[in-house]
């Protein structure tokens, strides 16, 4: 399983951050979690969390690639393959 850097986690703390305020209640209390764990190595979210990053990740993989931006684009699916191991060996 691919170890989530601290490269990657800075992206999602950053961009975690900047959707906080346009989401509903629910994401944003999901957001909160995820921001209060992200930051120790040993990572262990809940599905709902799990389902949430994949999400967030998916959609900025689709501007990336709107902008046609391969480093983005390369970055964002290795970092999506990675939440998705975790997440299948949390199930």
């Amino acid at each position: 399983m691919g170890y989530i850097n601290l490269k990657e986690r800075y992206f999602l703390l950053r961009h975690l951050e900047k959707i906080k305020i346009h989401v509903c209640r629910e994401e944003q209390s999901l957001i909160t979690s995820i921001l209060g764990k992200i930051r120790f190595p040993d990572i262990l979210f809940t599905p709902a969390e799990y389902r949430f990053l994949k999400t967030v990740i998916v959609s900025c993989l689709h501007d990336a690639m709107d902008q046609k931006d391969e480093i983005q684009v390369n970055f964002l699916r290795c970092l999506f393959s990675k939440i998705e191991q975790y997440a299948c060996q949390e199930e």
